[in-house]
């Protein structure tokens, strides 16, 4: 069964993470990975792209190596970070002619030595996908299908904006979705209440992360993007077995299961290894032996201070002083009919110069400021999203690139309780020309 049946069938796929190796065709990774995608139970290989914005191989070479010596499906991750939309729409039509359908669309964790792109964001490449679905905008017009999935973060300090940005990748075309890694299952459980209350037609599979010690220390430190860890469920995994934590792991794929996901999506080093993995599938299906139920519970359900980010309450009189000014100009300027928009015009050599000193303006003519509480997305986000923030903003609300500066989007929230997300298409970098002069 594929995959796109399995999740439609309530089959409870398990889908497996892994990472691209330098040299797929080597006979010695040929083995470990035959190894690991023979074990019984594993309905799909997800591929990573760069993870950690680290150089990597194209997740498409060991794709086609999958595709092609198994029976399993492939799932490609698309990630936002190093193409422009040239190259992204180029990348998908070669996708579908090799036979690789199946995409996880993410926006990319920041690169660390090489420039970032971010040309487009995840709600904007689906909705390209679904563009490409249409004659009138396929290479020579022919149509290609794309079974296209997109992430969501329940732990993120942002839930409204990130059930907002929800909303988008789901009327952008989104078919399925995954959960970002998090450990609070109280929260878990409150985004799928919410997520059933909404009665999308969307399947969502949880997403179980199984880190080594050494990641497991980088997760409490919060130095992986989006991701956190109690201090209970810290001080346990790193005094744990290897065999403890993955009866661990495995209660958990168990409780996600109860709370209504309709599969795992499953990684980490710990199951990179075959045995390692066939024993947490063993272990999963027989949980009903195991009695320390009860304490993995208090474990992740625990109310621990560590496991529940914390976002600024308030914002300065400065930043809400600057936002009502802003609102009012605005509306003075910009709705007060043709004779005010021709008096702009007239003004519009001072556009940038007004515009970069009270918001740090990039000019790039296609001006979003009242999309965004007036703060500028082009020199105020490092990935200069457009349709909401990230999922890798930090415990406290804080940029996942710049820790010392809070997330832009935490930025927008606070100056507007009432903000909304609502979709923005993609720049035109064509249009050279200032927005005062296109009124």
């Amino acid at each position: 069964m594929d995959f796109q049946n399995a999740l439609n069938d309530k089959q409870f796929p398990i889908v497996l993470e892994l990472s691209p190796v330098r040299e797929p065709q080597n006979e010695e990774n040929k083995r470990k990975i035959k190894e690991i995608i023979d074990v019984s139970g594993i309905t799909a290989i997800s591929i990573t792209e760069s993870p950690m914005g680290v150089s990597a191989m194209p997740p498409e070479e060991l794709g086609s190596f999958i595709k092609n010596s198994s029976n399993l499906e492939v799932i490609l991750h698309l990630s936002c970070k190093g193409r422009n939309r040239t190259q992204i729409k180029s990348r998908l039509e070669s996708y579908y002619r090799k036979g690789l359908t199946n995409l996880l669309v993410v926006t990319g964790d920041y690169p660390k030595d090489s420039k970032p792109v971010f040309d487009l964001d995840s709600v904007q490449v689906l909705d390209l996908i679904a563009c490409l679905e249409q004659k009138n905008c396929g290479l020579n017009n022919k149509t290609i299908s794309l079974f296209a999935g997109a992430v969501c973060s329940p732990l993120h300090p942002l839930q409204e904006l990130q059930r907002q940005k929800l909303d988008l990748k789901i009327q952008a075309g989104a078919r399925f979705i995954v959960t970002q890694v998090g450990y609070d299952f109280a929260r878990l459980k409150l985004f799928k209440e919410r997520f059933d209350k909404k009665k999308y037609d969307v399947p969502v599979l949880g997403n179980i992360f199984i880190p080594n010690l050494k990641l497991i220390d980088r997760i409490f430190r919060g130095e992986i993007p989006g991701c956190t860890i109690s201090k209970g469920l810290y001080n346990f995994l790193s005094s744990s077995s290897s065999e403890n934590i993955l009866k661990v792991y495995a209660w958990m794929m168990n409780e996600m299961r109860k709370m209504g996901f309709v599969g795992i999506h499953l990684g980490g080093p710990l199951v990179q290894n075959h045995q390692n993995l066939k024993k947490l599938l063993e272990y999963f299906q027989q949980l009903q032996k195991y009695p320390e139920e009860d304490f993995y519970r208090s474990i992740f359900y625990s109310d621990d201070e560590n496991s529940n980010y914390k976002i600024f309450p308030t914002t300065s009189f400065l930043e809400k002083t600057h936002y009502q000014l802003s609102s009012i100009a605005h509306k003075v300027l910009f709705n007060g009919g043709n004779k005010r928009t021709r008096i702009l015009k007239k003004l519009s050599f001072m556009e940038h110069t007004v515009k970069a000193a009270l918001y740090g303006c990039k000019d790039c003519g296609e001006c979003t400021l009242p999309d965004s509480a007036f703060l500028c997305p082009q020199s105020g986000c490092a990935k200069q999203l457009l349709n909401g923030p990230c999922g890798g903003t930090r415990e406290g609300g804080w940029c996942e690139v710049y820790p010392t500066r809070l997330c832009f989007w935490v930025r927008v929230a606070l100056r507007n309780p009432e903000f909304k997300i609502k979709f923005t298409p993609p720049k035109q970098w064509g249009n050279i020309k200032g927005s005062w002069d296109t009124l």
